[in-house]
């Protein structure tokens, strides 16, 4: 990362903003702004509601007339100056200007929309089609391709693919999307699931994010390439939205072999037919009610309580506790404890169960029900007494 986006990157940090500003002037101001440092690239995205996100980073942002603030963790405060569809900021000396990705004369495409605009018809790999049992869906994968299930890169389960080389790793997920992210803009909502993965790391777009239709539904992706260990490395995100969910493609290489690994993410994006899961209403039934897990250990314990409501809400308790005895007197040396309390909605598709809390993010589980006990992954509850 060059020096001055480091600046930039350390000095506007964003969380949350004292004071308040006019809606008026929030909106004009919403959107998604792209800075350029020594062919680097970063991301502002300004959300209409006074919430934003920095390289992933997310929190607040104010206006005041031609100027915006963005103020960091420790208070300190970053002022920059706005004019039309540019933000400026200076930072010890440094101009860094951040410019509004401007849209189309239409509505933003959103994930909800009906599917429109053209479809994407890149030159195809030659292979064949897979439906792994629990993807969602089918794709066409290059000849000779490795493939099975895994982890992938947001640490779900995902299937990954590699080629004979396995110098390019492919990985195919798909996440429920919640909030705000089921009205949020194609364009917005991919880069905003790209800074997530980057985690703030610098990166140049070799190809700016597109929107496009796959199969007859929204659809989108991205390239950048960056400096991954000291060497450089081009990743690939690729989108198509079904009923609120996303299905997505992430792709990881060296970008000696970046024609072989966008070609063959391409034809796996082009190819992608997907369906979204559907409620398992039943199991659904099966495990509404109280459950709790329990598992001690030397000097300490672990205990959850997991409340699913049939409404569709839960409340999750967490208690862990760990004691040191000292061996001569018997008595504690040392302790620790974590408490956490959760409460949002529950649903299960297929045979996962899916936690939302009120605040960010989800949990997703394996679930089962076995001699009227509940299987969470390995964890096994039994029912609250």
């Amino acid at each position: 990362m060059v020096d001055s986006l480091k600046l930039i990157l350390a000095s506007c940090a964003l969380v949350v903003a004292a004071g308040s500003a006019d809606a008026g002037p929030r909106d004009r101001l919403a959107g998604t702004y792209i800075a350029t440092v020594g062919g680097s690239s970063v991301a502002l995205v300004l959300n209409a509601d006074g919430t934003g996100s920095l390289a992933g980073d997310a929190g607040r942002w104010k206006v005041a007339g031609r100027s915006i603030t963005l103020i960091d963790g420790e208070g300190s405060q970053v002022t920059g100056s706005v004019s039309g569809n540019t933000l400026t900021f200076n930072v010890d000396g440094q101009t860094i200007r951040f410019v509004k990705r401007t849209a189309a004369k239409k509505a933003p495409t959103t994930t909800t929309s009906k599917a429109s605009g053209r479809p994407f018809k890149p030159k195809l790999v030659a292979g064949k089609k897979i439906r792994p049992s629990g993807a969602g869906g089918s794709f066409r994968l290059p000849r000779g391709w490795k493939h099975g299930w895994g982890e992938g890169a947001d640490g779900n389960d995902a299937y990954n693919a590699t080629n004979k080389k396995q110098t390019i790793v492919l990985s195919l997920g798909r996440t429920m999307l919640t909030g705000d992210e089921g009205r949020s803009d194609v364009v917005s909502l991919i880069d905003a699931a790209l800074a997530e993965l980057l985690e703030g790391a610098a990166v140049e777009h070799v190809v700016a994010t597109e929107e496009f239709t796959v199969g007859g539904k929204m659809a989108g992706r991205t390239v950048v390439r960056g400096n991954l260990g000291g060497e450089q490395i081009e990743g690939y995100l690729g989108v198509v939205f079904e009923s609120g969910w996303a299905f997505s493609i992430v792709g990881l290489y060296k970008t000696a072999d970046a024609k072989e690994g966008r070609a063959a993410a391409d034809t796996v994006l082009a190819t992608l037919r997907v369906k979204a899961p559907k409620t398992n209403k039943r199991l659904m039934a099966r495990i509404a009610g109280c459950w709790s897990f329990y598992e001690s250990y030397d000097g300490g314990y672990t205990q959850i309580t997991l409340k699913l409501a049939a409404d569709g809400t839960y409340h999750r308790s967490y208690v862990f506790s760990l004691s040191n005895v000292d061996s001569g007197t018997g008595y504690d040396s040392s302790s620790a404890s974590d408490i956490d309390k959760t409460s949002g909605s529950w649903v299960v598709f297929g045979k996962q169960l899916t936690l939302v809390p009120d605040g960010k993010g989800k949990k997703i589980f394996d679930v089962a029900v076995k001699s009227g006990r509940l299987y969470l992954g390995k964890r096994r509850y039994s029912p609250c007494s």
